[in-house]
């Protein structure tokens, strides 16, 4: 299970993940926002909600990754089932992008907390505590308060602590491109 509290600051025509982990060229297990849609990214493709993520407006955004099926949930509420995923490996989790090594996909808004889960949190619609904490399913938790410097810390005592990198289009643009840096 993935979720996170967050607000977009803009659509685009493309997908602004919160949680990613796919590996460039191929499918991974993540979450964001595409176009304006709650979208879910499972090992074979994408799954898109009809539920528009407000901008400038924090929301509890979920997606549950069960043996079955995929579900999105939107501040509690599931919005979505769609088809299940597969567990392959060979990646990390990416906070704020689609992977890491996929300069294309990255959310621009805030993020406010997130939790990694191990298994199935929620199966049905529920009310989202303002804040998150950790508990026995729980594999990593960021929050406000994690954040040292370019460290966050992991708050569920696994030690899953993170660095911030801040993206630079620039860098990914070729020197004779013209588009607005």
């Amino acid at each position: 299970t993935l979720e996170a509290w967050a607000q977009p600051h803009e659509y685009e025509d493309r997908c602004h993940f919160i949680i990613g982990s796919d590996i460039a060229g191929e499918f991974g297990i993540g979450f964001g926002v595409c176009g304006v849609m709650l979208s879910a990214e499972y090992i074979a493709g994408m799954d898109k909600s009809n539920q528009v993520v407000p901008l400038a407006q924090w929301s509890h955004l979920a997606a549950v990754f069960a043996k079955n099926e995929t579900r999105l949930y939107y501040n509690g509420e599931l919005v979505k089932t769609g088809p299940p995923t597969k567990t392959l490996g060979g990646t990390h989790f990416v906070i704020g992008n689609v992977g890491e090594h996929n300069p294309s996909s990255y959310f621009i808004g805030d993020i406010q907390s997130v939790r990694i889960s191990k298994g199935t949190r929620y199966t049905d619609n529920f009310a989202p505590n303002k804040y998150l904490e950790t508990d026995e399913s729980t594999v990593l938790l960021y929050d406000s308060t994690s954040v040292k410097g370019d460290q966050v810390i992991d708050l569920s005592g696994h030690n899953n602590d993170g660095t911030i990198e801040r993206l630079t289009v620039q860098s990914y643009l070729p020197a004779d491109n013209p588009e607005k840096k």
